[in-house]
């Protein structure tokens, strides 16, 4: 369980890493439909919506990816939140307590 909760914990700490380098600009990654065949993908904009949501500009992130900035981001960032709580929680409390990550991944707390 411990060596799950560092991996998460690192991947969150590389998360925000990244974050930053969209925000500042460090990372454009082109669509390959879009390149290459002139099609729009369905994650088309994602770059872009997170770039401007790390801003705090959600009417130009809604623009670009209105499913990814009404449901999908603020999803995902309920997820992170409910395990980086977990975590806390566990060490605090000395409880075994599941997020629901751990749930989606298949892990039990035995």
């Amino acid at each position: 369980m411990k060596k799950f909760e560092y991996f998460r914990i690192v991947l969150y700490i590389l998360g925000i890493i990244f974050l930053v380098f969209v925000a500042t600009g460090g990372v454009n990654i082109p669509c390959f439909w879009k390149e290459n065949y002139n099609i729009i993908c369905p994650s088309c904009g994602i770059t872009r919506a997170t770039k401007n949501l790390v801003t705090l500009n959600f009417k130009e992130a809604y623009k670009f990816h209105p499913l990814y900035v009404c449901i999908l981001f603020p999803f995902s960032l309920f997820l992170i939140l409910n395990d980086i709580y977990t975590i806390i929680k566990r060490k605090i409390t000395r409880k075994a307590d599941i997020s629901y990550i751990e749930i989606v991944c298949g892990y039990v707390n035995k």
